[in-house]
């Protein structure tokens, strides 16, 4: 896979283009290069790619050796920045590997020891039955292995899944000894609030992972994530991340980002990047009413946002800010047509044996785990709009330089406020004007890591 002299480099069209400085931000949404920055020098080379000037061409004009010249236009080109030909590109990507995986939301219980302000959650008694949890690790392992899938990620939730810790030890048991050569993967979302050293142990014996909801720090937490008695879990939640973080598991810390919380995420974000934590911010859904609070809140959204991203542009992590940080479900290392997997290879097990394609989905299920056939197959065929939904080819999003970032947010959320899925998310302007403080941010470190011409990221 190498270039001649004789081929005629072009400049890919519809790309995000930034200045850093004195460098360049390049990011391709359709190709598999991730971001790249370049500084003057290889900036002088790209505005010779006009698919008019040879590669000979551009090693005249450039006074520097040949072979770096070469070297240089070879590197855009598997960035992706460059195009080189079709034939180049095929066996670019004829290296590119994406392991086939599954995923199921497992929902232990529908009890819980808080009641939080936006769960989607509908409460009242009611546990999933060992026998119906060994039931979906059988049908999950059964569709792997008929679909050649080698990866199953299995999110134990609920409710507070912790409040079910033995039927987690049953299951990842069971699970341990099922699975064959598929390789099972085990996360435990909770509140933090019944993490306790024995249960790390757990964790940590068994390679488990865990995500932690946190919303703010002290009250602004409390407010909307209390028990049925008024009182806050903010420091039952914190102890919980440090128990993990001091046995050595890196928790995700889930914020929620609520009209509550939404004007306290820069201190929030302090604490949460001086303890080193993974975070990611997810934006308030509500599929019953299809009218989330924060959506009549946007222009205050953004602004605080913006607040969040000054801050730490001005006080740069040491760690790659999207190895650190995501937003929402946002992708910058690959072309996403749909945020997530549900009704394709994504679904939610419920504690009764329903089934709907995301936790979010339970309260419209689908089908029943004793449903006969393959469980993709069935997911599938019964969320056919679903499943096809992608924004290349919605009609307000396919010329979008963020469609395949974005990937058009929470499908269900949509839905539920526009009433299709083939349309912008509800919370459009915030993805188009938060994405590109984040490559801001990345495109800075890059710019402070810099060494030689161009660095890809």
């Amino acid at each position: 896979m190498e270039i001649t002299l004789q081929n005629r480099p072009l400049l890919i069209s519809g790309q995000y283009v930034d200045g850093i400085g004195n460098n360049r931000l390049y990011y391709n949404p359709l190709g598999y290069g991730g971001v790249t920055l370049v500084d003057q020098q290889t900036q002088d080379i790209i505005d010779l790619c006009d698919g008019k000037h040879s590669v000979s061409d551009i090693v005249q004009a450039d006074a520097r050796e040949s072979d770096m010249v070469i070297e240089e236009v070879q590197t855009l080109a598997v960035c992706e920045v460059l195009r080189i030909s079709e034939q180049f590109t095929h066996e670019l990507r004829e290296h590119i590997t994406h392991q086939r995986s599954m995923a199921c939301w497992m929902h232990l219980t529908n009890r819980c020891n808080l009641a939080c302000s936006y769960c989607y959650i509908h409460k009242h008694p009611g546990d999933m039955s060992l026998e119906t949890g060994k039931s979906v690790i059988d049908k999950m392992l059964e569709s792997c292995r008929k679909n050649d899938i080698g990866v199953l990620n299995i999110k134990f939730a609920g409710g507070e899944p912790l409040l079910r810790f033995r039927m987690i030890q049953d299951l990842v048991d069971y699970a341990e000894h099922a699975k064959g050569t598929i390789q099972v993967n085990y996360v435990v979302l909770t509140n933090g609030v019944l993490v306790t050293p024995q249960k790390v142990e757990y964790f940590v014996n068994h390679s488990i992972g865990a995500g932690v909801s946190l919303d703010g720090l002290g009250e602004i937490h409390d407010a909307n994530r209390s028990d049925n008695k008024g009182h806050g879990s903010f420091t039952g939640a914190v102890r919980g991340l440090q128990r993990l973080k001091d046995a050595g598991i890196d928790p995700s810390v889930m914020v929620t980002v609520a009209p509550a919380n939404m004007m306290h995420l820069e201190e929030l974000t302090t604490f949460l990047m001086e303890n080193e934590y993974y975070f990611r911010f997810s934006l308030e859904r509500d599929a019953d009413t299809g009218a989330p609070g924060l959506l009549s809140s946007i222009p205050q959204l953004i602004e605080a946002f913006h607040g969040v991203y000054d801050m730490i542009e001005a006080d740069l992590p040491a760690k790659d800010i999207t190895f650190i940080h995501k937003f929402g479900d946002t992708s910058f290392s690959r072309p996403v047509g749909r945020a997530c997997g549900a009704g394709s290879n994504f679904f939610a097990a419920g504690h009764d044996g329903n089934l709907g394609v995301c936790g979010l989905g339970l309260a419209r299920p689908y089908g029943r785990l004793t449903d006969d056939g393959d469980i993709i197959e069935n997911m599938s065929t019964s969320n056919v709009a679903l499943t096809n939904a992608n924004t290349s080819v919605y009609e307000h999003c396919k010329e979008c330089v963020w469609r395949t970032s974005c990937a058009g947010g929470c499908p269900l959320q949509t839905k539920a406020t526009l009433g299709r899925f083939d349309a912008p998310t509800p919370y459009c302007e915030v993805y188009k004007q938060i994405l590109p403080r984040v490559l801001r941010i990345k495109g800075l470190q890059m710019a402070r890591n810099l060494n030689g011409v161009s660095e890809r990221g």
